[in-house]
């Protein structure tokens, strides 16, 4: 079945959808674009329904970027943040050019620029972890839908992707998250109401948009996710009496909220993914997971 997802996808017209080479930055997509003329590189973030510059690159080309007079807001997963704000900048990528409006500044780890959700709502994304490439397809090229094989739905408060997992054997929604480097994270009630906790726990720091901060962190003994089943999977949890913002809240940047989604308990990212070519349709939210 997927080879036929390939062999639709590559007769599709070059110039709307070619592989494109990426590069892999502990554990993020990235991809080469240009920002009002000047080369930077960009993350691919499905866990972001807005997208972001970083101060590193506002601070080296002030005189390229305009800064709105009222500063904006967001929830990163340590929480609220309050930033400035850049409108008209000018991207180019996938061969297309942009003008992009109230994009906020934050320090990006490993790139100058993320580009979030709502970039790929009107085409099919399909990165291919292993061989470290992808492509955007117009959604007339394939039914997604009918060789879908993860069950998806946006996630409650937020249009971001949501997926079915068993964690465990514990059934559960969790957020497909392409830039999150680890491979689980989990909130802590669900992992102690449901005794998942059974190898060593140790102290680790992990990285947020805006910060990094201190999980606990342990194994999975088995991960199910659409035809698979992985063992061991690492998957981390806040400290006790830690906040951990894992949901996204409206805010300038995201105001779409929608009530009628899937509460979850975490985020997937890339120790899970990287298995797997990805094929995903954020705007009706249908997905194909392939072990090539």
């Amino acid at each position: 079945m997927f080879l036929t997802l390939l062999i639709v996808f590559t007769t599709v017209d070059k110039a709307q959808a070619q592989w494109q080479p990426f590069e892999l930055v502990n554990g993020k997509v990235v991809i080469d674009i240009h920002l009002n003329g000047i080369p930077a590189k960009a993350i691919i973030d499905s866990g972001q329904n807005f997208h972001a510059i970083s101060t590193d690159f506002s601070e080296r080309y002030p005189e390229n970027l305009k800064v709105e007079r009222n500063k904006g807001y967001f929830v990163d997963i340590s929480g609220p943040v309050k930033t400035p704000v850049f409108t008209s900048v000018k991207a180019k990528l996938f061969g297309a050019d942009l003008e992009l409006q109230y994009i906020p500044k934050v320090n990006i780890n490993d790139a100058d620029f993320i580009l979030g959700l709502s970039f790929f709502k009107g085409l099919i994304l399909q990165i291919d972890y292993p061989n470290k490439r992808l492509q955007m397809v117009p959604r007339s090229a394939i039914d997604l839908k009918s060789v879908a094989n993860i069950e998806m739905r946006p996630e409650q408060n937020s249009t971001l992707p949501a997926i079915k997992v068993q964690v465990n054997g514990e059934s559960t929604w969790v957020v497909l998250d392409t830039g999150y480097e680890k491979g689980l994270f989990l909130k802590r009630n669900f992992v102690i109401d449901n005794n998942l906790v059974e190898s060593d726990v140790e102290k680790v720091e992990i990285n947020s948009l805006t910060d990094s901060f201190y999980v606990e962190q342990f194994s999975i003994n088995t991960l199910n996710i659409a035809n698979y089943e992985l063992e061991n999977i690492l998957s981390q949890i806040p400290l006790e009496n830690q906040a951990a913002h894992i949901y996204q809240k409206r805010s300038r940047f995201n105001p779409d909220k929608l009530k009628r989604g899937v509460k979850t308990s975490g985020k997937l990212g890339y120790d899970v993914l990287k298995h797997f070519i990805l094929t995903i349709d954020f705007k009706h939210y249908n997905a194909h997971l392939w072990a090539g």
